[in-house]
């Protein structure tokens, strides 16, 4: 009988799906809904803030040249463990003013890319670009992946799309493919206010 209760035990603990919780996140400026697992750790604005500041500094190295970011506004980070990051933010985007915004995408995806290339020479880096419809809209989805000497691997990911006027970008940086998946299935799973 001890066996019978055991082995029923052990079935039920198989059987059954983890249940993780989320908090859902709305940020009204774009109609945008997102649900953030509770095993991932949202970032505090002065983190975030340092996050960004590093990459700028990265681009600045990269480039000899001044680029606008006092209109960029994070909206949301967070993070799984040290190194899987995710990020959101806008930046206000006129065609009138700013120019065709397929082709502004197409120069920021040069300028990560070289970005990239000048801050990790030893990596070999792989692009892709493709499109991907997420709750009915279509983002652009920049990924690159660099892969280092060491074995080290990283994954980036940038979904972009112009959204009531804003450029609307989902950035997600990872070295563990697991956590890489929730992150694009966070990504892929939002929701949009039409």
């Amino acid at each position: 009988m001890k066996h019978i209760i055991s082995f029923t035990v052990i079935f039920l603990l198989f059987s059954c799906k983890e249940h993780k919780s989320t908090k859902d996140y709305d940020f009204k400026e774009i109609g945008w809904t997102v649900s953030i697992p509770s095993d991932f750790t949202i970032l505090t604005s002065t983190e975030a803030a340092k996050v960004r500041e590093a990459a700028i500094q990265a681009v600045k190295q990269a480039y000899d040249s001044t680029y606008y970011y006092d209109s960029a506004k994070t909206l949301l980070s967070f993070k799984k463990g040290s190194a899987n990051y995710f990020s959101a933010g806008i930046t206000p985007f006129k065609e009138v003013q700013d120019g065709d915004w397929l082709q502004s995408t197409t120069n920021k995806k040069e300028l990560i890319l070289n970005t990239f290339k000048s801050q990790n020479p030893e990596a070999k880096i792989d692009t892709s670009s493709s499109i991907r419809l997420i709750d009915g809209l279509t983002f652009e989805v920049f990924k690159v992946k660099m892969s280092f000497p060491d074995t080290l691997v990283i994954t980036s990911n940038i979904y972009s799309r112009l959204v009531h006027g804003y450029n609307f970008t989902m950035s997600l940086a990872y070295v563990n493919e697991d956590v890489g998946r929730q992150l694009n299935s966070i990504c892929i799973s939002s929701k949009f206010a039409k």
